[in-house]
């Protein structure tokens, strides 16, 4: 039996209206997440991974507007909701959790008081004591020590790691059922990664909430998501289970991604880290054809005249040409 759709993204288009011309910083990307699963969204800084993520809490910057598609959340399209209606959906049905706790949280307020007034707009049922009792259960369930202690301190009073379980605290304040996660680990040491990214999976497993992981990670990847989707230059260049991703890269940027990752052993002790060639395109100034061409190993003159779409190939997506069953790639 097939897990239940919690959101579908469906041709998403965010573009940005400057001076200079239209930047199509998001430019129809589509994916699926399923109750309690997790998926990452994957790639290079500047390829729209914040940015989708800001699309679906309706939290676009100015002077960036979603232009297009469709956003289902649950059943109901996101995009046709008043900003009334999203606040009331924001911080309690769907939260995130940013990459900078110390941005996240108010240093001239405690954490307590923080969570306290997070749970009173949401749950406007609960008295100050018991969103009190609340919070410093949430504390406890992140693990923090001296939960009691910690609620009366202010964020500059606690290190880098319980900074970053506040907010997940609050973010699950009100038991969301998405949970959205920006490059969550990404300040703290490794040894606390590991620590948040083992919380995360208990917590998703305690709560059965699904999460969007945001992350240029693979580690980070490879031990929290379900499935995978590459983005690149605004457009999903592959999706698919983790497993598969891992051990058999379709698209060519997907595998140059993970062949940038280094591999510890002695046969590599003397080989030289891999690199992708080329820069990230400036989507101000893109060309006719397949926006990773200019960097692909298998480039043809064919993907440099034709953009490439989006192609089923077994349970997964792939943005290709050599995917294409109408173009016989290795005749071109």
């Amino acid at each position: 039996m097939k897990e239940e759709k919690l959101l579908s993204v469906e041709n998403l288009q965010t573009h940005f209206y400057l001076e200079d011309g239209i930047l199509k910083a998001i430019d129809g990307i589509s994916f699926e997440v399923h109750k309690g699963e997790t998926l990452a969204l994957v790639g290079e800084s500047g390829c729209g991974k914040s940015l989708t993520a800001a699309s679906i809490m309706r939290l676009v910057p100015v002077p960036g507007k979603i232009v297009g598609g469709t956003i289902m959340f649950d059943g109901e399209n996101l995009l046709a909701k008043t900003q009334k209606q999203m606040r009331a959906i924001r911080g309690s049905r769907i939260t995130m959790i940013f990459q900078e706790p110390m941005t996240a949280l108010n240093p001239v307020f405690t954490v307590g008081w923080q969570i306290v007034e997070t749970l009173k707009y949401h749950q406007k049922h609960l008295n100050r004591s018991q969103a009190k009792a609340r919070a410093i259960e949430l504390l406890d369930l992140l693990r923090i020590p001296l939960p009691e202690q910690r609620f009366h301190e202010y964020p500059h009073q606690l290190s880098g790691g319980m900074r970053q379980q506040v907010v997940i605290a609050m973010a699950l304040a009100c038991n969301p059922d998405l949970l959205i996660c920006d490059e969550p680990t990404t300040a703290l040491d490794v040894t606390v990664q590991a620590q948040i990214l083992d919380l995360l999976v208990e917590l998703r497993s305690k709560l059965g909430m699904s999460i969007i992981m945001i992350t240029h990670n693979l580690g980070v990847v490879a031990e929290i998501a379900d499935k995978v989707c590459i983005m690149y230059a605004g457009q999903v260049v592959e999706q698919n289970i983790t497993q598969v991703v891992f051990s058999q890269p379709m698209h060519p940027y997907a595998e140059a991604l993970l062949n940038s990752v280094p591999q510890i052993s002695d046969e590599n002790e003397d080989q030289e880290l891999y690199q992708i060639r080329g820069m990230v395109p400036n989507l101000m100034k893109i060309h006719a054809g397949c926006l990773f061409a200019p960097r692909c190993d298998y480039a043809k003159l064919y993907c440099f005249e034709k953009p490439s779409e989006l192609h089923d190939v077994g349970n997964g997506k792939v943005r290709c040409h050599r995917y294409d069953p109408e173009v016989n790639f290795n005749e071109l």
